[in-house]
């Protein structure tokens, strides 16, 4: 939905749209997309609400909209049932703790602290109890995880493309005090090389040539880092790609020249 909005907006503001931590503009998407587009901001809404249950990842940059845009949702369909997650979620409920529930008043039926596919299944499965939060019902391993299914999506609708994100691990092994992404996850688990193949393999089909991996971490664990890079090599030669590292000094020089090729 910000993307649609995105593509809707003049290259000026697409400008503005893209830039990180950029609060001025994020204070106006809420405008932007119900008053300067109310008939496409109007058909979204009605759209959306013949749904049983609207789930949304919530970021510092989309939180504001996040309230107004499940408020609304709930004025037009009170029996609609809406589940929030992402990053926000956890970083929101470690300043707030339980009163979180109040932050986000009666419109937010669960609220997901960590990743959500167990407490999703279980929320939708059952459609009860008074249990506002789930905290960190985290998977015990990653192979039984369905590979994220977004192949039909319009890449060229997209800014970057050219460009897909993966995600091959989950968690990180240092718990740095000053880092926000060691409230997402509780545990350090690693998805089957497979799975990031079929990935590369379907993406590159589609014409995208660069990858960025979102792994908090993704020189954690240096043999399963190793083990990708030697995969990827020998099933596409070399691919263009991006991560997070931590410097380390007992890094081994093969590997960063692995990682180079």
């Amino acid at each position: 939905l910000n993307n649609l909005f995105y593509n809707k907006v003049n290259s000026e503001l697409k400008l503005e749209w893209r830039k990180s931590c950029n609060a001025s503009m994020e204070k106006r998407v809420w405008d932007i997309m119900s008053k300067d587009f109310s008939l496409d901001f109007d058909r979204m809404i009605n759209e959306i609400v013949r749904y049983d249950i609207i789930g949304l990842s919530v970021y510092k940059s989309n939180i504001e909209t996040v309230k107004k845009f499940i408020r609304t949702l709930k004025e037009k369909n009170l029996k609609i049932k809406i589940v929030l997650g992402g990053p926000e979620i956890a970083r929101k409920h470690f300043d707030l703790g339980e009163k979180i529930v109040e932050y986000f008043d009666p419109a937010v039926d669960l609220l997901i602290v960590g990743e959500g596919e167990n407490a999703m299944l279980s929320f939708v499965q059952e459609r009860s109890g008074d249990e506002k939060i789930v905290l960190y019902d985290e998977a015990p391993d990653l192979a039984g995880l369905a590979i994220p299914d977004d192949f039909d999506f319009d890449i060229n609708n997209y800014p970057r493309c050219n460009t897909a994100a993966l995600l091959y691990s989950r968690g990180c092994v240092r718990q740095c005090t000053f880092c926000a992404e060691r409230l997402l996850y509780k545990k350090v688990r690693i998805h089957p090389i497979k799975n990031i193949i079929i990935q590369i393999k379907e993406y590159t089909k589609r014409g995208i040539k660069q990858f960025v991996f979102h792994d908090s971490l993704i020189n954690g664990d240096f043999a399963a880092l190793e083990k990708l890079c030697d995969v990827i090599i020998e099933e596409f030669g070399q691919v263009k790609w991006e991560a997070q590292i931590a410097i380390r000094g007992d890094m081994p020089e093969g590997l960063f020249q692995k990682i180079k090729q």
